[in-house]
């Protein structure tokens, strides 16, 4: 099973150039069925699947007078059946697990990047895998022309169907010479715009094929990647008959796994990029370059994806297409906690948190863009902090510091007024000065409420106070 690289890693050209287009919001991927090859979700492919087929309808219907191995022809001779139509969704939907096998990780960096707004995505998989590797966030698919009319941005464009509508599912040739019109549509347009990859496509849909053999009539192929471990057999492929002049750096002989996770690398960094640029004029020893280097490299030890997720689980009210990457706020935000890291042994817990095991406290991070007074704040805070003690993800008894960013307003009787450039060292130590309350609960005690919250100690701290680029 794949594992992410660390963000330290290097990434290949190819990767770098898709990268670039990401964070310009110009990069189109194209997935086919080598997406979902992969371990642990090992769907079959179309050989395999047409198999399958025929050990729970040859039963029902003749299939002694078609190629075994061919979906297509397997597909048209059911479907011509009485009810045919209807018996092969159905048996679709009994030979593999496409509702509920497991995400690979190429679907999640491609659920990442749709959740950023990095990226249009079109698929042409049946299974419902990039929009679970997605959650708790939401990603709304996209598979008849109505659903495109009515999508924003964030939208995963499922060209061939979806199991979780079986009627939608586009396997005869009749259903697939009748797609969607938003299926060409769609690729048509990213192709003269953006920088479009195909990954796992071995075996190109007619409409695909079209629109890539208009599009290289008229312009260079310089906008084209192909990705797949069997790219090397260059002479036996379907592409060469499309695009027999691709150059070999666009054909990238590596898995769909491998070559998301160095797209997705890329994109990550770009925030450890501009956060470095912003300190970089502070001296070297100063709190808040030391500081953000701690966090940096505690970051760096993980995957692409574990990061990302980590900066997206920091934000409220964030909708699926609006990024964290390159975002102000969250800029702001993560300077905020490097200044608390500042000089003491840090590590990354999941979902926003980072836990100083020295101090016996956790640090968490809340990030708004909608601008809610601090007392609603107060409360979403109070609400993770109890989620991640409910989860054993902060030590028993550790004080918490919720660091607030994007709110207006004080924060409520727990708030520490601090001075700018201050440390986690100096936050413990630095009296809570008490306020009037903002909220119906503020200044609460325990016993006062039914089922009162169980957050335990927290301190917040408006994160905009503890920066220090001077």
């Amino acid at each position: 099973m794949f594992v992410g690289q660390s963000l330290t890693t290097q990434v290949t050209p190819a990767a770098a150039l898709l990268g670039h287009a990401a964070l310009s919001r110009r990069l189109t991927i194209y997935a086919g069925a080598g997406l979902s090859a992969a371990a642990p979700t090992s769907l079959p492919g179309a050989g395999v699947l047409a198999q399958k087929l025929v050990g729970v309808l040859s039963k029902v219907v003749d299939l002694s007078a078609v190629d075994h191995w061919d979906l297509i022809a397997v597909a048209d001779r059911v479907a011509i059946e009485s009810s045919g139509l209807g018996l092969l969704h159905d048996a679709l939907t009994r030979v593999a697990d496409f509702a509920d096998a497991r995400p690979n990780y190429a679907h999640e960096v491609l659920a990442m990047l749709i959740c950023e707004g990095a990226i249009t995505a079109l698929e042409a998989n049946y299974d419902n895998c990039i929009e679970r590797a997605a959650l708790p966030e939401s990603i709304p698919a996209v598979v008849t022309d109505a659903d495109r009319l009515d999508m924003n941005k964030g939208a995963l464009l499922k060209v061939h169907g979806c199991i979780s509508r079986p009627s939608s599912m586009r396997v005869t040739s009749a259903e697939l010479t009748t797609t969607p019109l938003f299926a060409k549509a769609e690729l048509t347009a990213r192709l003269s715009v953006d920088q479009v990859a195909f990954i796992g496509l071995g075996s190109p849909a007619d409409y695909v094929r079209e629109s890539v053999e208009q599009f290289v009539a008229q312009v260079p192929y310089a906008s084209l990647t192909l990705v797949d471990p069997r790219i090397v057999e260059w002479d036996e492929s379907e592409w060469n008959g499309i695009l027999p002049e691709l150059d070999d750096s666009k054909r990238v002989a590596m898995s769909a796994e491998a070559f998301c996770d160095e797209i997705l690398r890329f994109y990550v960094n770009e925030i450890w990029r501009d956060l470095r640029d912003k300190v970089e004029n502070l001296e070297p020893a100063h709190p808040q370059r030391v500081g953000l280097e701690t966090l940096a490299i505690s970051m760096e030890l993980r995957n692409a994806v574990w990061g990302i997720k980590w900066l997206r689980s920091a934000v409220w009210k964030f909708a699926v297409g609006q990024p964290v990457v390159g975002s102000s706020r969250v800029t702001q935000a993560v300077l905020a906690l490097s200044m608390l890291t500042s000089g003491i042994s840090t590590r990354l817990a999941g979902r926003a948190l980072a836990i100083a095991p020295d101090h016996d406290a956790g640090m968490m991070l809340v990030i708004a863009d909608h601008a809610p007074n601090g007392g609603q704040m107060a409360i979403e805070a109070e609400r993770r902090v109890a989620e991640a003690r409910a989860d054993g993800r902060i030590p028993d008894g550790s004080a918490v510091v919720v660091v607030c960013c994007g709110h207006n307003g004080r924060l409520g009787v727990n708030e520490t007024l601090v001075l700018r450039g201050s440390t986690l060292t100096d936050v413990l130590a630095t009296p809570v000065t008490a306020v009037g309350a903002t909220h119906l609960i503020d200044g609460y005690e325990d016993g006062h409420l039914i089922d009162s919250i169980t957050a335990g100690d927290i301190i917040f701290v408006s994160g905009d106070s503890l920066i220090d680029l001077s």
